[in-house]
């Protein structure tokens, strides 16, 4: 790691993450190259997720699909007041790919997260930020709201950059076996 960055701020501006380019889906070949598509993100992501700095979705406008999977990767997401999340694959026959299933589950709870990715509801700002998966309010300024989250390095929702929080470890193997995520 580079040892003067102190921080790392992914932001949706124009639209940039509003979900993936059907046209590009839809050519896909097979099945299979859509699934190795989805694969080869799976690395990426998690890199964002063990970050040893703080990383920030500053998020704002259309966040769906991949762009809320991106999004939930970071250590914290900050809003603006125009967000627009979902995860509207379900409507073309798919489910999220880029672990937005696991992701979603552990920032609002299994329940919400099942009836989000069953039914494509999207959530506006202040939902997203009462139901954990942004910190805070929504700010008019995400972009300067991150920057100052990751001048501090006090990240809400992680003990510090590079390690799960408490609520993102997995349970013990036989918690797991009961049926119990």
């Amino acid at each position: 790691a580079e040892p003067a960055v102190r921080g790392v701020v992914i932001s949706s501006w124009d639209g940039a993450l509003a979900g993936a380019d059907i046209g590009e889906l839809a050519a896909l070949p097979t099945p299979e190259a859509c699934r190795d598509i989805c694969l080869a993100s799976h690395p990426i992501f998690a890199r964002l997720e063990a970050a040893r700095v703080p990383v920030v979705a500053a998020v704002d406008g259309p966040v769906m699909g991949g762009g809320a999977e991106l999004s939930m990767a970071c250590h914290a997401r900050v809003v603006g007041p125009d967000l627009v999340m979902s995860q509207p694959e379900v409507n073309l026959g798919i489910i999220p790919g880029y672990g937005g299933t696991q992701r979603l589950a552990r920032l609002v709870g299994l329940a919400r997260a099942a009836e989000l990715v069953r039914t494509a509801r999207s959530v506006n700002a202040t939902e997203a930020c009462a139901m954990g998966w942004a910190h805070g309010q929504p700010v008019a300024d995400p972009v300067a709201a991150a920057i100052a989250r990751t001048s501090g390095r006090a990240v809400i929702g992680r003990s510090r950059p590079g390690s799960p929080s408490r609520r993102h470890r997995r349970r013990p193997r036989a918690a797991r076996r009961s049926g119990d995520p």
